[in-house]
Protein backbone atom coordinates (compact mmCIF):
# COMPACT_ATOMS: atom_id res chain seq x y z
CA UNK A 1 0.00 0.00 0.00
CA UNK A 2 2.78 2.57 0.86
CA UNK A 3 4.60 1.84 -2.61
CA UNK A 4 1.58 2.52 -3.93
CA UNK A 5 0.87 6.08 -2.45
CA UNK A 6 5.20 6.63 -3.46
CA UNK A 7 4.12 5.93 -6.64
CA UNK A 8 1.13 7.59 -6.82
CA UNK A 9 3.18 11.10 -5.16
CA UNK A 10 5.78 10.78 -7.60
CA UNK A 11 3.48 10.53 -10.79
CA UNK A 12 1.43 13.89 -9.16
CA UNK A 13 4.33 15.90 -8.42
CA UNK A 14 5.72 15.07 -12.10
CA UNK A 15 2.71 15.99 -13.65
CA UNK A 16 2.43 19.43 -11.24
CA UNK A 17 6.21 20.22 -12.73
CA UNK A 18 5.56 19.26 -16.06
CA UNK A 19 2.85 21.43 -16.18
CA UNK A 20 4.67 24.48 -14.26
CA UNK A 21 7.84 24.10 -16.40
CA UNK A 22 5.31 24.42 -20.01
CA UNK A 23 2.75 26.20 -18.51
CA UNK A 24 2.36 28.63 -21.81
CA UNK A 25 2.09 25.58 -23.78
CA UNK A 26 -0.85 24.20 -21.37
CA UNK A 27 -2.46 27.25 -21.65
CA UNK A 28 -2.29 27.32 -25.70
CA UNK A 29 -3.38 23.62 -25.77
CA UNK A 30 -6.26 24.33 -23.05
CA UNK A 31 -7.58 27.07 -25.03
CA UNK A 32 -7.61 24.96 -28.40
CA UNK A 33 -9.09 22.55 -27.05
CA UNK A 34 -11.73 24.51 -25.23
CA UNK A 35 -12.18 26.22 -28.79
CA UNK A 36 -13.18 23.06 -30.43
CA UNK A 37 -15.55 21.65 -28.07
CA UNK A 38 -17.18 25.46 -28.12
CA UNK A 39 -17.61 25.10 -31.65
CA UNK A 40 -18.67 21.47 -31.75
CA UNK A 41 -21.26 22.56 -29.38
CA UNK A 42 -22.64 25.27 -31.28
CA UNK A 43 -22.82 23.12 -34.49
CA UNK A 44 -24.01 20.14 -33.31
CA UNK A 45 -26.24 20.73 -30.47
CA UNK A 46 -29.87 23.26 -30.65
CA UNK A 47 -32.19 23.27 -28.44
CA UNK A 48 -36.12 23.01 -29.41
CA UNK A 49 -38.60 24.90 -26.86
CA UNK A 50 -41.50 24.16 -28.82
CA UNK A 51 -43.55 21.94 -26.06
CA UNK A 52 -46.10 20.82 -28.66
CA UNK A 53 -43.02 18.80 -30.17
CA UNK A 54 -42.11 16.93 -27.20
CA UNK A 55 -45.07 14.46 -27.88
CA UNK A 56 -45.88 12.06 -30.67
CA UNK A 57 -48.44 13.15 -33.01
CA UNK A 58 -49.85 9.77 -33.18
CA UNK A 59 -50.93 10.07 -29.51
CA UNK A 60 -54.66 9.63 -28.59
CA UNK A 61 -54.71 13.36 -27.06
CA UNK A 62 -52.61 14.79 -29.70
CA UNK A 63 -55.09 13.56 -32.59
CA UNK A 64 -58.00 15.18 -30.61
CA UNK A 65 -56.03 18.58 -30.42
CA UNK A 66 -55.50 18.35 -34.41
CA UNK A 67 -59.51 17.81 -33.84
CA UNK A 68 -60.29 21.08 -31.59
CA UNK A 69 -58.03 23.51 -33.42
CA UNK A 70 -59.43 22.52 -36.78
CA UNK A 71 -62.71 23.48 -35.15
CA UNK A 72 -61.99 26.51 -33.17
CA UNK A 73 -59.07 27.62 -35.15
CA UNK A 74 -58.99 31.35 -32.56
CA UNK A 75 -58.29 29.32 -30.18
CA UNK A 76 -55.10 27.75 -31.16
CA UNK A 77 -52.09 29.70 -30.13
CA UNK A 78 -54.16 31.24 -26.94
CA UNK A 79 -52.34 32.13 -23.95
CA UNK A 80 -54.15 32.07 -21.01
CA UNK A 81 -53.44 33.85 -17.36
CA UNK A 82 -55.17 33.52 -14.45
CA UNK A 83 -55.14 36.77 -12.09
CA UNK A 84 -55.63 36.09 -8.39
CA UNK A 85 -56.20 39.34 -5.68
CA UNK A 86 -57.46 39.85 -2.24
CA UNK A 87 -60.87 41.82 -3.36
CA UNK A 88 -62.52 41.43 -6.68
CA UNK A 89 -61.37 45.86 -7.36
CA UNK A 90 -57.61 44.71 -7.50
CA UNK A 91 -58.27 41.94 -9.98
CA UNK A 92 -59.99 43.93 -12.15
CA UNK A 93 -57.37 46.74 -11.59
CA UNK A 94 -54.79 44.12 -12.06
CA UNK A 95 -56.18 42.57 -15.17
CA UNK A 96 -57.10 46.20 -17.18
CA UNK A 97 -53.55 47.14 -16.48
CA UNK A 98 -51.85 43.66 -18.04
CA UNK A 99 -54.45 43.91 -20.78
CA UNK A 100 -53.06 47.73 -21.83
CA UNK A 101 -49.53 46.08 -21.70
CA UNK A 102 -50.11 43.46 -23.29
CA UNK A 103 -52.26 45.33 -26.00
CA UNK A 104 -49.13 47.59 -26.59
CA UNK A 105 -46.88 45.03 -27.22
CA UNK A 106 -48.25 44.67 -31.00
CA UNK A 107 -45.21 42.72 -31.95
CA UNK A 108 -45.95 39.72 -29.60
CA UNK A 109 -49.57 39.99 -29.59
CA UNK A 110 -52.07 39.82 -32.50
CA UNK A 111 -55.04 41.11 -29.92
CA UNK A 112 -55.89 40.89 -26.23
CA UNK A 113 -59.38 39.55 -24.75
CA UNK A 114 -59.96 40.74 -21.65
CA UNK A 115 -62.99 39.16 -20.35
CA UNK A 116 -65.14 41.17 -18.55
CA UNK A 117 -62.91 44.36 -19.61
CA UNK A 118 -66.16 45.58 -21.55
CA UNK A 119 -68.91 47.62 -20.44
CA UNK A 120 -71.59 45.59 -22.21
CA UNK A 121 -72.43 43.30 -19.32
CA UNK A 122 -72.07 46.92 -17.01
CA UNK A 123 -74.67 48.90 -19.24
CA UNK A 124 -76.70 46.27 -19.73
CA UNK A 125 -79.79 45.88 -16.96
CA UNK A 126 -80.50 42.03 -16.37
CA UNK A 127 -83.36 42.76 -13.56
CA UNK A 128 -86.84 43.02 -16.22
Amino acid sequence: MGRAKDYLARLLAWWVTSVHRHASLVMVITLLITGGILSYSFTHFSINVDTSSMLSEKLHCRELEKEFCSAFPKLSGTIVIVLDADTEERAQSARTQLAERLRKETGLFKSVYEPGGDNFLKRTDFST
